[in-house]
Formats: C-alpha cells, sequence, structure tokens
C-alpha cells in the first residue's frame, strides 16, 4: 500500500495557528502533498515547506516576521487574514510534520 505525505497533515496541528492566514497554508501543503510519496526525508519536507513558503510570500521565514499571502485573505476579512505567522511554522507546525513524518518512515520501514 502507498501511503502520501499529506497524511502528515491529518488531525491539524497541536497548538493554535498563529494567524488566520496558517490553516490556509496548512490546508495549501496538504494538498500539495498529496502526491508525494513515502517513505520521505525530514529535511527534505522542510525544505519544501520553506521553499513553498518563500515562493507564496516572496520572502524568508524568519523568527519574529509575518507575511502576507493575498490568495489566503478570506472574504470575511479580518485584521490578520491571509497573514502567516513565522513563528507559529518555524517553532510549532514545521517540528511537528517533521516528527510525524518521522513516526510514519519509521512504521513503513517495519
Amino acid at each position: 500500500m502507498v501511503y502520501f505525505v499529506s497524511e502528515i497533515f491529518k488531525n491539524g496541528p497541536v497548538d493554535r495557528f498563529g494567524l488566520r492566514g496558517d490553516p490556509v497554508f496548512w490546508d495549501y501543503l496538504e494538498k500539495h502533498f498529496q502526491k508525494v510519496a513515502m517513505p520521505y526525508s525530514e529535511r527534505k519536507l522542510e525544505e519544501d515547506i520553506r521553499t513553498i513558503y518563500q515562493d507564496l510570500t516572496g520572502k524568508e521565514l524568519r523568527m519574529g516576521e509575518m507575511a502576507l499571502v493575498n490568495d489566503f485573505m478570506s472574504k470575511s476579512g479580518g485584521m490578520s487574514s491571509g497573514w502567516l505567522s513565522d513563528d507559529f511554522w518555524l517553532k510549532s507546525a514545521i517540528p511537528l510534520l517533521k516528527k510525524r513524518l518521522e513516526k510514519w518512515n519509521e512504521s513503513l520501514s517495519i
């Protein structure tokens, strides 16, 4: 049976999202990884997330910063609509996703 990296996005993050654009980016990444088979390198996962983030925002992930993705802005608006929290992705989401991927990779190698 083939499993895809998108599995690691199921059940969302453990912590709350940082800004309103973060759940939209989470879903975007889940969709992106639907065709990427496991096992998959945790290092490559982080590189891919950083690259996708930079492609969407025009900037690198950096602690203490935020970035706006116009395509992620909701019609209902809100002050943080479309904004991504770099701190959330660097401190919480990426480490969590790498840990989940590591567990999947281990289970597939048995």
